[in-house]
């Protein structure tokens, strides 16, 4: 066939057009998204408030250490998630933290970590820096996804408990697709081995998963 030079031309416009439409619209909200809450949370920092935030992610360390992520608001008004790293508490997933003149700061990045990439991709965007005093208001209503999480959480403190430091973690990684307890050297080598997938939720744990249910159910 002949080749249609202008409309091969019409084609790759098109194309163009489609692009910087999409790429404009993206920069845009991004943009908007930056100015009306992302900086409005980070100008939060360093100033005291109050704030009161739900459990929505439990992440246990060695040595009694654990992370909280909390989704609430800041003084009453503005909605954010926060990231608080403390000894492990008498808290569960869904309970409450209430904090009194609390103090946040921002995430850093370093050559370790790019700490405030990652969370900002996660869209907590601060940390507890310190504060005064806060109580834990425990959560009585039933919630399904409060009693799996609170399994998922005995079964990983089990596993560590049997399997401390990184053979733990990697256990932890096979079947709840957790990779935050693994270092980054070891990740790095799992990936650059070709097999960093075995840390992924995929048929692999589905089937750990069923073999464990139909074990039980006999």
């Amino acid at each position: 066939q002949e080749f249609n030079f202008m409309y091969f031309i019409k084609v790759k416009v098109r194309e163009l057009v489609v692009c910087s439409v999409a790429f404009a619209t993206a920069f845009t909200m991004y943009n908007i998204y930056n100015k009306n809450v992302y900086n409005k949370i980070l100008n939060y920092a360093q100033i005291p408030i109050s704030y009161k935030g739900q459990i929505v992610e439990i992440n246990d360390y060695e040595k009694d250490k654990s992370s909280y992520r909390l989704k609430g608001t800041i003084n009453n008004e503005t909605k954010a998630d926060i990231l608080f790293y403390s000894d492990t508490l008498d808290a569960e997933y869904s309970d409450f933290l209430e904090f009194e003149n609390l103090t946040l700061k921002q995430f850093e990045n370093s050559y370790l970590f790019n700490q405030k990439d990652y969370y900002k991709g996660e869209n907590v965007y601060l940390q507890v820096d310190k504060f005064e005093r806060f109580s834990i208001l425990k959560n009585e209503k039933f919630s399904l996804v409060k009693s799996v999480m609170s399994y998922r959480t005995k079964i990983i403190k089990d596993i560590n408990s049997v399997l401390a430091g990184e053979e733990g973690a990697f256990l932890v990684a096979m079947i709840f697709g957790d990779k935050k307890q693994i270092s980054n050297t070891t990740k790095t080598a799992l990936f650059r081995s070709g097999i960093g997938h075995v840390m992924s939720v995929s048929g692999l744990h589905l089937v750990i998963v069923s073999s464990l249910f139909l074990a039980f159910l006999k």
